[in-house]
C-alpha cells in the first residue's frame, strides 16, 4: 500500500525548498558530489621507498624498474592533485549554484508556506472557543481541563508557526543578498527612503500586512526617537511583546500567535521579500504624511493646501538662491 505525506505532517523548510526551482536538483548533484570517493594512486613512492629499503638491507641490488615505478608513482600523485582540484572547483560552482537558486526561488519558497499558515490560524481560532479568554498556561489550568488541554495544544502550533517563520526569515534574508540592507526603491518605482536595514523590513512588514493601521506608532519604535511634538512614545503594539522589541514578535509565543488569529485589526500575512519592502514604503509614507501635518498644525496651526506648499517650497528655493548668489559675490571680491 501506498502512503502519502500530506502537506500539514512535512516540514515548512521541505516544503519551501521543494517549491524552489533547480534546488533540490543541485542539492542532489551535491550529494552525488560528496558520494564520489577519491582516486586511489596505483602507485605510490612510499611504497617505492620502502621497497628499495628492504631489498638493499636483503643484499639485493636496486631493482632495474625502480626509475620506470618512481616515474609513475609521480604521475599517479599528480593525476590525484589535480582530480581534487577540480572536485573542489566543481563544489564552489554547485555551492553557488544552490545560493543562486535560493535567491531567485525566495518567492516560490514563501508562497509554499502560504497554505500551511492558513491552516495553522485556523487551527488556532479553532482552539480560541475552548480558551475563552485565557491568555497563559496558568490561567488555563484554572480554567479546567478542556482549556488545559487546548492551550497543550496551541504551544504545539505555536512552535509550528515559529518554524515556519524561520523559514520564512530565510527566504527573505536570501532575496535581500549581501550586506543585511533592503534598497526599497527597487521595489517601489519612486519611493525616495533610500535603504533600510533588512531586519527592520522583516519585523515592520514581514508578518503582518497593515501594521500602521494596527499600531501607527509602529516606525518610532525603530527608529528609537519621540514623536514630531517631542513627546515620547508611550504608546505600545496591541500583540504580545517585549520591551525591548516590541515591533518585533515572539513568533514561537502561544500568546502572540493566539492573537494573531483572532484580531480583527491586523491581516496577518506570510510576505516575500518585494511584498514586505513594498508595505514598508506605503505605510512608512504613511507615518511621514501624519508627521508632516503634525509640524504644520504645530508650525501654522492648520495642514496647509498641496499649493500652498508648492509655494512654500517655491519661496525657499528662490531664498536660497540669492543667498548663494550673494556669498558667490562677496567670495569674489574679498568682502
Amino acid at each position: 500500500m501506498t502512503t502519502t505525506t500530506t502537506t500539514a505532517e512535512r516540514s515548512p523548510l521541505d516544503l519551501a525548498l521543494d517549491a524552489i526551482p533547480n534546488y533540490r536538483e543541485t542539492e542532489a548533484a551535491i550529494e552525488r558530489l560528496r558520494a564520489h570517493r577519491p582516486t586511489t594512486p596505483s602507485a605510490r613512492a612510499d611504497d617505492l621507498i620502502a621497497e628499495v629499503v628492504a631489498a638493499t638491507l636483503d643484499g639485493k641490488p636496486v631493482p632495474a624498474d625502480t626509475g620506470q615505478r618512481a616515474a609513475d608513482a609521480k604521475r599517479a600523485a599528480e593525476f590525484v592533485a589535480a582530480e581534487q582540484v577540480i572536485i573542489a572547483e566543481v563544489r564552489m560552482r554547485l555551492d553557488d549554484k544552490l545560493n543562486e537558486a535560493l535567491r531567485n526561488g525566495s518567492d516560490d519558497g514563501v508562497r509554499a508556506l502560504r497554505g500551511p499558515f492558513e491552516e495553522l490560524l485556523a487551527e488556532v481560532r479553532t482552539l480560541a472557543s475552548a480558551l475563552n479568554g485565557v491568555s497563559d498556561a496558568a490561567q488555563a489550568i484554572k480554567a479546567g481541563p478542556e482549556a488545559a488541554a487546548a492551550w497543550a495544544q496551541l504551544e504545539q502550533l505555536a512552535d509550528r508557526h515559529d518554524e515556519l517563520r524561520t523559514v520564512q526569515h530565510s527566504m527573505l534574508v536570501a532575496a535581500a543578498g549581501e550586506g543585511g540592507f533592503v534598497e526599497l526603491a527597487k521595489y517601489r518605482n519612486g519611493y525616495t527612503g533610500g535603504s533600510v536595514l533588512r531586519q527592520v523590513v522583516i519585523d515592520a512588514a514581514g508578518w503582518l500586512e497593515n501594521v500602521d493601521e494596527t499600531w501607527p506608532q509602529w516606525l518610532d519604535a525603530t527608529r528609537g526617537r519621540p514623536d514630531p511634538t517631542g513627546m515620547a512614545i508611550k504608546s505600545r503594539p496591541p500583540w504580545p511583546h517585549t520591551e525591548d522589541h516590541p515591533l518585533q514578535p515572539a513568533h514561537g509565543s502561544p500568546d502572540f500567535l493566539l492573537w494573531l488569529a483572532t484580531t480583527t485589526t491586523g491581516r496577518p500575512w506570510v510576505a516575500s521579500l518585494s511584498q514586505a519592502a513594498r508595505a514598508y514604503c506605503d505605510q512608512s509614507e504613511e507615518v511621514a504624511r501624519r508627521e508632516d501635518e503634525a509640524r504644520e498644525i504645530a508650525t501654522y496651526g492648520r495642514v496647509r493646501s498641496p499649493s500652498q506648499r508648492r509655494n512654500a517650497a517655491a519661496r525657499k528655493f528662490a531664498q536660497d538662491e540669492r543667498q548663494f548668489a550673494d556669498a558667490k559675490a562677496r567670495a569674489a571680491y574679498g568682502l
